[in-house]
């Protein structure tokens, strides 16, 4: 019988250890309250009692593709590069784990809502000029917004802007036709001078 105790008091203390990984936290909940912050390393739960959830600390990354209307009616496509992570203190690792359930789906719904307002204040020649400002504008919106989830976000970069393929088609028959004016005219000049 002293042999069963032992056994099950062992067989409890193993099922109590949890390693956390670098880069990692978990919120222990006991009873379904919240109990505490386990971070890296070994660490020690109330088998029954306890319940772990997981959140990872680390950087995450986030490409969002938007489709748009600039003002002047040209579909457009943006794509963004969103960097954000949990930020490392109890209650944002709390909040992080109950105030949001899919933060990838949330942030992506949040950068599009942003994105498409701010594609439709721009006309399509001048859109590719405003890249800073539109990660700019969408950073502050979207660091307001997920400081509410406790997380902090590192970056937003305009990875590239792209107009609807016959628009585009379109201004560099106009580029093209420039330069092949600009060329007319340069020689021209030049046979002028040797007249």
């Amino acid at each position: 019988m002293q042999y069963i105790i032992i056994g099950i008091v062992i067989v409890l203390i193993l099922m109590g250890i949890k390693i956390i990984s670098p880069r990692h936290a978990s919120v222990v909940l006991r009873l379904g309250k919240t109990n505490r912050i386990l971070r890296e390393g070994l660490n020690f739960t109330i088998p029954f009692l306890e319940w772990t959830k997981a959140q990872s600390l680390a950087l995450m990354n986030l490409d969002v593709a938007v489709d748009g209307i600039t003002e002047d009616n040209v579909k457009t496509t943006v794509w963004l590069n969103v960097i954000f992570r949990v930020k490392d203190d109890d209650q944002s690792i709390i909040d992080s784990v109950f105030k949001i359930t899919d933060p990838i789906k949330t942030i992506r719904a949040m950068v599009e809502e942003q994105l498409r307002a701010k594609i439709y204040t721009f006309k399509h020649d001048e859109i590719f000029g405003k890249r800073n400002e539109i990660g700019d504008e969408v950073k502050e919106i979207l660091s307001a917004k997920l400081m509410e989830f406790g997380m902090a976000l590192d970056s937003v970069q305009v990875k590239d802007i792209q107009l609807d393929h016959t628009v585009m088609e379109a201004m560099n028959n106009v580029v093209a036709a420039q330069k092949n004016k600009s060329a007319s005219i340069t020689e021209a000049e030049g046979r002028k001078q040797w007249d």
